[in-house]
């Protein structure tokens, strides 16, 4: 394995202002720190959170979902200005469990059929809108405590998260990927604010066109990650 032909770097963990309240970059702002940062695409994951009461803050179901789409749209827009790839995914709360789970292989049919589901069990979602090329993986693992992950219901963790306000657990999510034979292992560095960007990228073989092939690049297991120039290969490669 050359980790030279793994030559695209991706952000597959990252926020924007206002679909994530809790960002404090503008989708422009975001798209403008990556491209000075080297990378050809991020992955915009914002919060689709019942805590955010998306259902209830806007008229319809259509207005929350647009609500959402739109920093990813304005992401886009800059990207296709300066060069970099924007794709679309979203960071899921479970209401059930309180977990979050990055959702890849998504598009902007995808985000409007998930409004309805705000309120209901990450089972539930996977059972009705899970496609082939769609994949779960729960975000920041044991971020509050030790417990067992709904293995039934994930493709993958991310075991990597390079938030660096955020207490860090990567070795005991490590740990658990390899016990439990976790199909799918990432990373990202869950960008909120300037100075949190680049913290590990997904570095690919080809540029995905969209998010369905991100997703189905996670299933082919032909990826390394990148922190700061020092490359990891997951436990379950299959690249050559």
């Amino acid at each position: 394995m050359n980790p030279n032909d793994y030559k695209y770097k991706i952000e597959m963990h990252c926020h924007a202002y206002p679909a994530s309240r809790c960002s404090h970059a503008s989708p422009e702002q975001l798209v403008d720190l990556y491209k000075a940062a080297g990378y050809d695409a991020v992955v915009l994951t914002d919060h689709i959170n019942y805590t955010y009461r998306l259902r209830e803050r806007y008229a319809s179901d259509y207005d929350a979902a647009e609500h959402f789409l739109s920093c990813y749209r304005q992401a886009k827009a800059r990207g296709d200005e300066v060069g970099l790839k924007v794709l679309l995914g979203m960071e899921f709360c479970d209401p059930a469990t309180g977990r979050d789970i990055l959702i890849y292989g998504v598009d902007e049919k995808f985000v409007h059929d998930t409004i309805p589901y705000v309120n209901a069990s990450l089972k539930e979602l996977r059972n009705d809108l899970k496609g082939e090329d769609t994949v779960l993986i729960n975000a920041h693992p044991f971020r509050s405590e030790i417990a067992e992950l709904e293995d039934d219901v994930l493709d993958g963790i991310e075991v990597f998260n390079h938030n660096p306000q955020d207490h860090d657990k990567n070795g005991l999510v490590a740990r658990y990927a390899r016990d439990h034979e976790v199909g799918i292992i990432t990373g990202g560095s869950d960008f909120h604010i300037p100075g949190e960007e680049d913290m590990i990228c997904l570095r690919t073989k080809v540029l995905p066109k969209d998010s369905f092939e991100l997703a189905r690049i996670l299933k082919s297991m032909d990826y390394v990650l990148d922190i700061s120039g020092n490359i990891i290969v997951p436990y379950g490669f299959k690249g050559e």
